[in-house]
């Protein structure tokens, strides 16, 4: 894929790809398999009743909003950490909820995986348990790997690239990505002479670390690789990327970029329904 004759990036979004995916799960969910039921889990202080954070809220909403629109009952709750666990094995038995989501990031570092763990396999939809069959399978690196191939193609002959590879997403990116006959090369975010040279080695970049605008644009001047930025960072100017956001508008810059936000959100949330189609498929099946 060559930009070189374009002047500045091309901003890709997920959301045009969602179109023929939602119209699936709609069909599934609303004349097969009615009376779905999903739950969200949001953790909050014990001190104050809050959402530790809002953006974990704002997503479960989202999925509500969305679930809804497809024929899915979402329901967001809100749970401290006393006794999350016991109601995560409940909503196990719960033959009305066919998919469990506990918010994250999950606060309670004594456990976090404790909680994730006690997900049942077959409703981890979102595949934050090490069991469940989902956890190579994540929403967000589902939505990342179809945005590159929608736009790159053939994944197992390009050279890719992992910002964050150690991170819960971009683990699970690397597996879903060798399981597509591709080698990535992992990259720590707190190496920056590594992460130059990938940019600007790797055909595809697909970055979702925990650090605001990593990715300069002075890295991307003058390439025309795909760099897919799944990255949500809260600063005082509000959520931001991996990738600077000045690399939006740089004529220098040939390559297509995911911006943050508005890039692979909409396909992420698309993603969590496939699992659950995909759970109930295989509940069925048994």
């Amino acid at each position: 894929m060559s930009n070189l004759s374009r002047s500045g990036p091309e901003l890709v979004s997920g959301a045009p790809f969602c179109g023929a995916i939602r119209a699936e799960q709609e069909a599934f969910f609303r004349e097969e398999q009615p009376n779905t039921g999903v739950a969200f889990l949001v953790p909050i202080s014990d001190k104050t009743g809050r959402p530790f954070d809002l953006a974990t809220e704002k997503f479960g909403l989202g999925q509500a909003m969305y679930g809804g629109q497809i024929g899915v009952n979402v329901e967001v709750s809100y749970h401290r950490q006393v006794g999350l666990d016991f109601t995560i094995r409940q909503l196990g038995n719960t033959g009305m909820v066919h998919g469990v989501i506990l918010g994250e990031p999950v606060p309670y570092a004594h456990g976090r995986d404790q909680l994730r763990s006690a997900i049942p396999a077959h409703k981890d939809i979102d595949g934050v348990n090490p069991s469940s069959p989902f956890f190579r399978r994540r929403p967000t690196p589902s939505a990342m790997v179809h945005i590159a191939q929608q736009v790159w193609g053939n994944l197992s002959a390009a050279k890719t690239a992992v910002v964050g590879s150690r991170g819960a997403i971009g683990s699970a990116l690397v597996c879903q990505l060798e399981d597509l006959g591709s080698r990535p090369v992992g990259i720590d975010v707190h190496n920056v002479g590594d992460l130059h040279s990938a940019v600007r080695e790797a055909d595809v970049v697909f970055t979702a670390a925990r650090s605001a605008r990593i990715i300069t644009p002075e890295m991307l001047t003058g390439l025309s690789n795909l760099v897919i930025d799944a990255a949500i960072v809260p600063t005082e100017e509000g959520i931001v990327g991996n990738v600077d956001p000045r690399a939006y508008e740089d004529s220098r810059i040939h390559s297509s970029i995911t911006p943050v936000p508005g890039g692979v959100g909409m396909l992420n949330r698309a993603m969590v329904f496939e699992n659950l189609r995909s759970a109930i498929g295989t509940a069925q099946a048994a």
